[in-house]
């Protein structure tokens, strides 16, 4: 919550430091980044919890092994970043301080991997907390008093790069002087340290393509989207996008943090976890509808004071949104391809899913703007979250609760439109907070009829 919270607070400082223009310069780098640091890493941090959580390797030879296996990678992801950044418009040094970004960025995602898989919480917390807050408080200063400068575009990768070297620091200490030790658990020793790079390769590679192609659904509208509109037109969209990121933020990724071990855990299980999958997917689906709605009647106050002079669009937000609930939702549908030897299937859902955005995005943005942009993103999720599902079904049949779903879908949206009508005179967080705590309160019943079903049987 205190990540989420200050990731909000952390892009509206920037867009005020740096402008509209030099914000939509901004977002066209910092994908480079995130691509290239988990290319650099090539699916080593998905593997590695799968050595720590089901092969119970120890946590720290495991990572050792793994930072020393990787710097030939990473090293020809800093000459690549070192040639592509000044086609893409980067004046110089800020092609050096991006390398430097990704370095720190590419070793942050393996020890983040790490302090997941061992549940090592003030690893994980501290980390990410620091990183964050550190980047708030260089805009936060550069905003009041003009030091350090933070103008441009290269201003904001030079700065990113040490809030990340932080968050690295921090994690190692935190996990250091942590009571429970759990990074530094005894477990079996690793093979070699290129045995141990190869076999969590194998594991992540294939979740690595289907992250890359994931990230085509997430940053192929943007880049579509420059083609046809100005810089400041496009930071419209990407402010839009980071208020609906919120939702990711403040459900799907703390759901993601504690997902795979336990994954794995309920997998051994006698009926395979199907029982413990049932409720888990409902109860996801709830705390997504409710905090999506409420955020969404959140939106129109929200971006005056997030983004002053960015004009609201709530159809956008709204489909926006519903991407990131629909993309939620593909945690937990997804069991059967994530099983040892099955990863390899999630890339044929989440490849249909980037073709049909691709094309949704050519046909849709010239016409359409941004609406056309959030509605090939809506539509992309929607099928990769059913084509993964099904795919997931055939490899690891669970009896999920449709119908219950489908119910509570019904009853939010009854509920949003009903709010949105007869309390127009209401003020929005007020509002937001009706709607938020009624839609959990009428889901509850639904949700506690699975886990009543669960200890039945």
């Amino acid at each position: 919550m205190a990540t989420a919270t200050a990731k909000f607070f952390l892009v509206s400082l920037l867009i005020r430091n740096v402008g509209a223009e030099e914000f939509g310069r901004w977002s066209l780098f910092e994908p480079v980044v995130i691509v290239l640091s988990q290319l650099a890493l090539l699916g080593a941090n998905f593997g590695l919890i799968k050595q720590i959580s089901q092969d119970k390797l120890s946590p720290s030879a495991a990572v050792k092994s793994l930072s020393i296996a990787v710097q030939p990678v990473l090293a020809a992801a800093i000459i690549l970043i070192l040639v592509i950044s000044g086609r893409l418009g980067l004046e110089w040094p800020g092609p050096l301080y991006l390398a430097l970004l990704l370095s720190a960025e590419t070793i942050y995602l393996l020890l983040f991997a790490s302090y997941r898989a061992t549940s090592s919480i003030m690893g994980f917390t501290v980390s990410a907390v620091l990183k964050v807050l550190a980047m708030l408080v260089v805009l936060g200063l550069a905003l009041r008093y003009g030091w350090p400068t933070v103008r441009k575009a290269e201003d904001v990768i030079l700065w990113s790069f040490w809030p990340s070297l932080a968050g690295v620091g921090a994690g190692l200490l935190a996990v250091r002087l942590a009571p429970s030790g759990a990074f530094f658990a005894p477990g079996r020793l690793s093979p070699s340290v290129w045995r141990t790079y190869f076999d969590a390769v194998k594991y992540g590679l294939p979740l690595l393509i289907t992250a890359f192609l994931t990230m085509v659904i997430d940053y192929a509208g943007r880049y579509i989207l420059n083609l046809h509109v100005d810089h400041a037109t496009l930071a419209n969209y990407v402010v839009y996008a980071k208020i609906s990121s919120m939702l990711e933020l403040l459900v799907v990724t703390p759901f993601g943090i504690w997902w795979p071990t336990e994954r794995f855990r309920e997998l051994e299980a006698r009926d395979g976890g199907r029982s413990f999958f049932r409720i888990v997917s409902a109860g996801l689906l709830a705390l997504l509808l409710a905090a999506g709605g409420g955020l969404w009647i959140l939106s129109e106050r929200v971006i005056l004071w997030f983004a002053p002079g960015v004009p609201f669009n709530r159809s956008v937000i709204l489909l926006l949104l519903i991407a990131t609930a629909a993309r939620g939702m593909s945690y937990p549908l997804n069991i059967g391809a994530l099983k040892a030897g099955k990863t390899h299937w999630n890339i044929y859902s989440v490849l249909a899913a980037a073709v049909i955005n691709l094309l949704l995005s050519f046909m849709l943005i010239p016409s359409h703007g941004l609406i056309g942009a959030a509605c090939a993103t809506m539509l992309s999720y929607f099928c990769y979250t059913v084509f993964l599902a099904l795919i997931s079904q055939r490899l690891h049949p669970v009896p999920f609760p449709y119908l219950t779903m489908l119910v509570l879908i019904v009853i939010s949206l009854l509920l949003l439109i009903a709010i949105q009508r007869f309390l127009t005179g209401l003020p929005v967080f007020p509002k937001a907070i009706a709607y938020s705590t009624l839609s959990l309160a009428l889901c509850a019943p639904l949700v506690w009829m699975l886990v009543r079903g669960k200890h039945a049987a």
